[in-house]
């Protein structure tokens, strides 16, 4: 076979099977289609810490309203750590130093940086301080009881 792009006669194993026609094979070969998506890739991942920054400010501005700058004003605020347990634990999908935003889901409104254990606390107990104080009150006679 004749890979389109490197013009060489190679053997049909030297070629990737297509799988949109039974019994076809890609017209480049597998060397070149390799060369291909590594320099598609490279392009695609360049400056990813510059598109992550970007990403980033995206989000915060159009899910809590805020700026990165008004986030790391928090974040500083805080002391970097999360406002319930002082934890540093981040968020599991971003980098380890980076904590969840805290809003009320009915008025939008920013409360604070949670570590992510924290901030699905709070959402599991949907927001209600009554659930998490009988949940206080539950870990503090279970431990009354297992020091009597």
């Amino acid at each position: 076979m004749l890979c389109s792009q490197c013009n060489k006669d190679l053997p049909e194993e030297d070629f990737y099977k297509d799988s949109r026609t039974p019994g076809a094979r890609r017209q480049g070969c597998k060397e070149c289609s390799r060369k291909k998506n590594n320099k598609n890739y490279a392009v695609a991942h360049a400056n990813t810490d510059a598109r992550r920054v970007i990403a980033r400010r995206s989000h915060l501005k159009h899910k809590y309203g805020i700026t990165l700058e008004d986030y790391d004003a928090l974040f500083a605020k805080q002391g970097g750590t999360c406002a319930i347990c002082q934890g540093t634990t981040g968020h599991v999908a971003m980098k380890e130093d980076t904590l969840c935003v805290d809003h009320d889901h009915n008025t939008g409104e920013v409360r604070g940086l949670l570590c992510h254990p924290c901030n699905v606390m709070i959402g599991k107990a949907q927001d209600n301080s009554t659930i998490l104080r009988r949940g206080a009150a539950y870990l503090d006679n279970l431990n009354r009881a297992v020091r009597a």
